[in-house]
């Protein structure tokens, strides 16, 4: 006689399973998006845990049509939370109203409007009813049915900025772990120059495993500086007598986890000194990040198969010989249609300094130019097998994916990229490590504002650009809403420099005497109060200058140590500045200048620059003169211009 099961009755019922008619087997979607321009990103949505949701699983076409089609990580993973609520709605509606809900016709304005009750009390209410009103509408319920979100949306407080002195040390660690790299890469060429075969049976000598510029030898003609896995040079290959000589045996430099700087050793460790690993990406990325003002999603999209900078045609100022491009990247976050080619957004960067965003990208370029080699040898290996592992596949299919992104790098066993990491929706253990190790916050939603607040050191010119470059559409309402704390951070310091000059200008009793006292309660000391007072300094826009060799950190762009000041952007507020009685006739001059100059310019100098923010403060300075004395201006430059 056939034994009982032990499970007894329960073991006939699967408590898994959904009831009414459903579509069998399908337990998760695949999701497409265009992540960039030219790349198409494939994602699973698993649908495991809704399978006690009848209404749910026999909706999936309706959800994949209208829901799941083109997402992108973010809203994937803001889709899965408005799922969570739904499921947990309709367990909650079956209990209220003691009957089930299979399909959407079993859906009615009962059903609908219940749900308003539902998340009433529960965090973030607006946004999770507005997700399942977004979910009833994709199942096909009637508009009427719906449920009106009757509460008000709670405004989005702006993201507060990081301290300067925060975003000032966490830029120096960069620099710092940034010129490793530098190092690193003259440490190689100096070895490639100088090494021999190490090898006894080719005439090596004692102890020639010892030297690095050998063990480089080896790396540069046997190995070829080629991104082979262990098992391959060592079985396949033959080398194992090669990588028992580079065992243990110090490579190239890097800075750990911790900070310090230490030697990779090992076959990897060799590599290195060619190959940019993910630890030593992270510091340019930072920087990148720190003065891009783009989020990391547009950063990732640059490709080296395609042009990502243009000149900048702007003149972003008087006294300014630089050199300017635009850095182009594609919208990737924030899009209506994420099966539409991305928008292009752009984002200033000056083109001498070597620590400014053009310059790091060119060296990137140029530094992942080995790896990228090794990338296209592989594909070709790999496509001239005549069948494929499983394994192999996958490593065909990154590599293909991965083969013109910018930051690529190299990992133990196969070759990654930084888009690819934030097309699975995460940034990678070492950018997270080293965020940590600089004292920054590892959500990198925060790193944006930086590159805004450096942009001062610029000038308020280059800020504004800056600004609104990022945006690929200008009349976007919120175009400044998230900056307002950094605008009036200046704005600040320039009423401020304002007002130190006002007690000078309408001193009654006036005397050099009284002028330099006055200069000497507002912090100056006896050299700055003559350098002000000095005929010698007086700028373009008529203003004394306590230190013209040493002008403030925000104001000394472009100025060489122990030179003059070339910015002379004075009317942004720099605190060494202060205006006297005879400064009015120089403010009225460039006045006239700064409106003849609005007046002229081109419709991308107009909406990008910053001539009516100093037009302003030009005339907010100039009424703070008693009208006589603006008269008696008028006249003398009318007389000069007679003349």
């Amino acid at each position: 006689m056939a034994r009982k099961t032990r499970l007894g009755n329960f073991s006939k019922i699967n408590p898994t399973q959904p009831q009414g008619p459903q579509e069998v087997g399908l337990t998760s979607l695949t999701v497409v998006s265009q992540q960039g321009r030219g790349r198409s990103i494939e994602r699973e949505f698993p649908f495991d845990r809704f399978v006690r949701t009848p209404l749910i699983m026999n909706s999936l076409p309706a959800l994949r049509r209208e829901v799941l089609r083109r997402k992108t990580p973010n809203s994937l993973k803001q889709l899965k939370g408005f799922l969570r609520d739904f499921a947990d709605y309709v367990s909650y509606y079956e209990g209220l109203a003691e009957r089930k809900v299979i399909t959407v016709a079993d859906v009615d304005i009962s059903f609908c409007h219940a749900a308003v009750d539902y998340f009433e009390l529960k965090p973030g209410r607006v946004a999770r009813l507005r997700g399942t009103r977004a979910l009833l509408t994709a199942l096909g319920v009637d508009k009427k049915l719906l449920p009106i979100v009757p509460w008000e949306d709670s405004p989005t407080a702006p993201r507060k900025l990081l301290e300067p002195d925060v975003v000032k040390k966490a830029t120096g660690m960069a620099k710092n772990d940034v010129r490793v790299i530098f190092r690193r890469l003259k440490e190689a060429d100096t070895l490639s120059k100088i090494g021999h075969d190490p090898r006894r049976e080719n005439g090596g000598r004692l102890r020639d495993w010892q030297k690095p510029e050998c063990r480089y030898w080896i790396m540069e003609n046997v190995f070829k500086f080629e991104a082979r896995r262990f098992d391959q040079l060592r079985f396949e290959l033959g080398y194992n007598s090669e990588l028992r000589g580079l065992e243990k045996k110090p490579g190239a430099e890097y800075v750990d986890i911790d900070g310090c700087l230490k030697r990779h050793e090992g076959w990897l460790g060799h590599q290195r000194w060619r190959f940019p690993f993910a630890g030593d990406l992270a510091p340019f990325l930072v920087l990148l990040l720190l003065r891009a003002s783009v989020n990391a999603a547009a950063l990732s999209t640059i490709r080296t198969n395609k042009k990502w900078y243009v000149p900048c045609p702007i003149k972003l100022g008087a006294n300014r010989h630089e050199d300017f491009v635009y850095i182009l990247c594609d919208k990737v976050r924030g899009r209506r249609k994420p099966n539409k080619r991305p928008k292009v957004v752009r984002f200033i960067s000056e083109a001498t300094h070597w620590d400014h965003p053009f310059r790091l990208l060119k060296f990137i370029e140029a530094w992942t130019l080995p790896l990228r080699k090794e990338i296209i040898r592989r594909i070709a290996e790999l496509n001239s097998l005549p069948s494929l592992t499983l394994q192999q596949s996958d490593e065909l299919a990154t590599l293909i994916e991965v083969k013109n992104d910018l930051f690529i790098f190299k990992t133990e066993q196969q070759i990654s990229s930084f888009a690819r990491d934030i097309n699975s929706g995460k940034i990678g253990r070492a950018l997270t490590a080293t965020l940590k190790r600089y004292g920054l916050p590892t959500n990198i939603r925060y790193l944006r504002d930086v590159g805004l607040a450096h942009t001062q050191r610029s000038g308020t010119s280059l800020l504004i650009l800056r600004i609104i470059a990022q945006h690929s559409n200008l009349s976007t309402s919120r175009l400044y809403a998230r900056r307002e704390q950094l605008i009036a951070r200046q704005e600040k310091m320039t009423t401020a420099c304002f007002d130190s000059s006002v007690e000078l200008i309408r001193a009654k009793k006036f005397s050099k005497k009284n002028l330099r006292e006055s200069l000497t309660r507002q912090g100056f000391n006896q050299v700055q109060v003559e350098n002000l007072v000095s005929a010698d300094n007086v700028t373009r826009f008529g203003n004394g200058c306590a230190d013209p060799l040493n002008p403030p950190k925000h104001f000394a762009f472009g100025t060489e140590k122990g030179q003059p000041c070339r910015l002379q952007d004075c009317i942004d507020g720099c605190p060494n500045a202060r205006w006297f009685r005879q400064s009015l006739p120089f403010l009225i001059e460039e006045l006239g200048k700064l409106e003849h100059e609005l007046a002229q310019a081109a419709l991308e100098s107009y909406l990008t620059s910053t001539l009516e923010v100093r037009i302003k403060r030009l005339k907010t300075l100039i009424a703070r003169w008693p009208k006589d004395a603006y008269d008696k201006a008028l006249n003398t430059l009318a007389r000069k211009a007679a003349a």
